[in-house]
């Protein structure tokens, strides 16, 4: 959520208003923020120790 608001926001009103590129410039924000996105997420899943992570048994499952 953050991202959007810090990335998102800005950069589309900036290459849409600003730099007058229309809807061309707010999908290139859009592009540019789930490209930022992914990058956090996928530094966030291989920071994960994936050994030290057990699975939660619910009664329903013995």
């Amino acid at each position: 959520m953050i991202l959007g608001w810090v990335l998102f926001i800005p950069l589309s009103y900036v290459l849409t208003f600003t730099l007058n590129l229309g809807s061309v410039g707010a999908w290139i924000s859009l592009y540019k923020y789930l490209t930022a996105f992914g990058i956090s997420v996928m530094i966030c899943f291989y920071r994960t120790d994936w050994n030290t992570i057990k699975l939660k048994m619910v009664e329903s499952d013995i």
